[in-house]
Formats: structure tokens, sequence, C-alpha cells
């Protein structure tokens, strides 16, 4: 076994042998103590093996999720799919917007001086994250240098938010990579508008489909299990990475504890038929009571609950 600490989380990876043989603590050397792991990780299983690693209590899975939606032909098209409830909150967003003073404007190519104020955003907002990674700092000169367009948002002359998208001529659909918002205004649901006006973009540069970036299919660590559901109501479906060429490729996770994740954790796992259809969710929580109606989506081909308690797996049911 091969510990790795991944952004504060403590992952055990394992050989197939060593998951199937059911207690991970046989491999620790003797004479060490049995390390505090919160998941335990077999890379690349072959397919084949996956009842196996069902049966020992892992999840097989697509090591990354990316999100996809058609931008439609208009903006009615599009909204059209979105449940009712997310259009209402759509249009609120907008009329709040609105309200507040706030103009949507768009930048082609990105300058650096609202590219810096963005930034300072996106950092503020990672920083209240429990395992925010600020991935867009390093990438600021391939910002500025790669085709990449802004939907910004200003109140007056100040940057109060924004989304940074992809736009390859070459590609098949454009990339919304990052947004954030300033704090003042997030239970204004801004990002909501920000979101469909990058969408509006894309349509109008004759894409006809565009991403909502791409996440560990973890939820609880980096993303929360929240944001899955808020990606599915926006009309997004959640794919695994590799099929849209991003990178991912396939791993079995095994939950040992929720110490370093946020309750509840969710991981969409491969259903056991060969058929995608938006996963099977697997859901990990401290809550007896767990209310899945702010996180199953309808795209779950199925769904477990897990309860842990003092961090540990005690109960499951299907759902």
């Amino acid at each position: 076994m091969e510990i790795k600490h991944e952004a504060g989380l403590s992952v055990g990876f394992l050989t197939l042998d060593e998951a199937l043989a059911g207690d991970w603590r046989a491999v620790v050397p003797p004479g060490q103590a049995a390390p505090e792991i919160d998941v335990l990780r077999v890379a690349e299983p072959s397919r084949d093996a996956w009842p196996m690693l069902r049966a020992a209590g892992f999840v097989p899975k697509p090591a990354k999720i990316s999100w996809i939606t058609g931008t439609g032909a208009d903006d009615g098209e599009f909204l059209a799919k979105l449940p009712k409830g997310e259009r209402w909150s759509i249009r609120r967003a907008r009329r709040m917007a609105v309200e507040a003073g706030i103009r949507i404007t768009v930048q082609d190519p990105v300058g650096p001086g609202p590219l810096g104020a963005f930034l300072e955003i996106y950092r503020a907002r990672i920083g209240r994250m429990r395992h925010g990674i600020p991935y867009a700092d390093s990438q600021h000169e391939q910002i500025l240098a790669e085709p990449y367009l802004a939907v910004w948002a200003y109140l007056g002359e100040q940057l109060v938010g924004g989304c940074l998208v992809v736009a390859a001529p070459d590609a098949r659909f454009t990339k919304i990579r990052y947004s954030a918002v300033a704090e003042r205004f997030r239970e204004t649901a801004l990002s909501r508008a920000l979101y469909v006006e990058a969408v509006r973009v894309s349509r109008e540069r004759g894409f006809t489909a565009t991403s909502l970036g791409t996440e560990p299919n973890l939820y609880g660590h980096v993303a929360k299990a929240g944001l899955f559901s808020f990606k599915r109501r926006m009309g997004f479906e959640p794919l695994p990475s590799q099929d849209m060429g991003n990178s991912g490729g396939v791993e079995a996770d095994r939950l040992l504890r929720l110490d370093g994740l946020d309750s509840p954790a969710l991981i969409l796992g491969f259903p056991e038929s060969s058929d995608w259809r938006g996963g099977w969710g697997h859901f990990y929580t401290t809550d007896p009571n767990l209310d899945l109606g702010p996180y199953r989506t309808d795209l779950m081909a199925d769904v477990t609950v897990t309860r842990m308690s003092a961090g540990r797996p005690v109960s499951g049911r299907r759902e």
C-alpha cells in the first residue's frame, strides 16, 4: 500500500490483490501502527474485477466527472429544458442583477486588468473552502495567451464576478473553466446569470455545446455534493471525463471515514449495467435522516446511502 495526501485527504493506494484480501491493515509493515486513512483506492482496475471490488466494499468509478450541455437554438430553447424552479431562479438572478445596477459584458480576448481583479475574487472564494485549490492562479499567462473569453459582471467600474471560457475554434464545445463572484453577491445567484450568458456567447460563436468544468469524483472533498445537483439543475449532464476527451481514468474507492470530507460525501459510481445513465449515486453521511432531495438528480441510475458514525460506516441502504 502506498499512502498519498491529497488536499487534506489521506488516500491509501492498494493493488487489486491487496484490495480483495479484505483487511487493508494486513499490508502495513510489521512494527508500524496502522495509519489513519480516509479513502482506500485501486487505480485502473479492469472491468472484469469490478464485481469482486464491489463485493469488497469498493465503488468502481470514473476518476473525474465532466459536465456537458447543448446550447440550444436560442435562450428560450436552452431554458425550456431546465426544471421549472431553476428557470425561476435564473429569471430572479437576472432581475436582481439589473436592480443592483450590475452590467454583464463579454471580453474576447481576456484583458490583464480584469483578469487580475477576477483572480482576487477567485482566491477569496477558494480561501473559504475547506480543501480549495486555486488552479487558476497558475494559469494566468495561459489564460491571456490562449483562446479564452470572459463573461464579466461589473457594478459601476468594479468587477464583482465573472467566468472564464475556453473557446478554441477547432474544439467541439466551449469550456467554462473558472468562475467566481464577490461574496456579497453569492445570495443573489449571480453565478446563474453568468453561466447562462456563457452558454449564449458559446452559441453565438457557433458552438452547439458547452462544458461546466471537470471535478474529482469524490464530492465532499474539493467540490461539495451540492455542486453536483446544482450543475444538473442548470441542464448539464455528468459524464466520465475521458468520454469528453479530458484526463481521467477509472478508480475504485472505499470510504473508511468522513474526517477529511464534508457530509454528505458523494461518489458517482459505474452502474452494474453497461448503460452509464448518469451513474449510481453513493452517498456517505453522518446524518441518520439525510434528506436526499437537495442532492439526488434525475440521471442517477440508483442510489445507496451509507451512514457513518464516529467517521466510520455503520449501516447502508439502497433507495
